[in-house]
């Protein structure tokens, strides 16, 4: 089992202050929030999802969205190469996983402003 800390928010099942935690077992992610020595289990990640998010203090909501873009991703965070795919519709809409993602692709549209489609980076954590 492995598990990652993801930052500090309000415990929705208790209220407390505490550290949100999300372990991989069995295929599956599950969260907790720590306060001290205790926990609060709050289940399936995939089912308390808004809830968690939610109770996260604001400078840690991205970190939880990247966590969960590369859990839906299918990537774990064992993966030491990983392929981001960073595109745009029509309307401008671009897809960022990572700050580092977003910086990285306004340095290509700054060195080819001409770039259109998909930009594909890949990195190593």
């Amino acid at each position: 089992m492995s598990s990652r800390s993801i930052g500090q928010g309000t415990c929705p099942k208790c209220g407390r202050r505490g550290t949100l935690v999300i372990k991989a077992l069995g295929g599956g992610y599950y969260a907790y929030y720590r306060h001290g020595k205790s926990w609060c289990y709050l289940g399936p990640l995939n089912k308390v999802y808004d809830e968690v998010r939610k109770s996260l203090d604001p400078n840690y909501v991205e970190e939880f969205d990247g966590f969960v873009g590369r859990v839906r991703m299918g990537l774990n965070e064992s993966v030491t190469s990983v392929f981001s795919w960073i595109g745009g519709d029509s309307h401008g809409d671009n897809v960022f996983i990572d700050p580092w993602y977003y910086l990285l692709y306004t340095i290509a549209h700054g060195i080819n402003s001409d770039v259109s489609g998909p930009i594909i980076i890949l990195t190593s954590r």
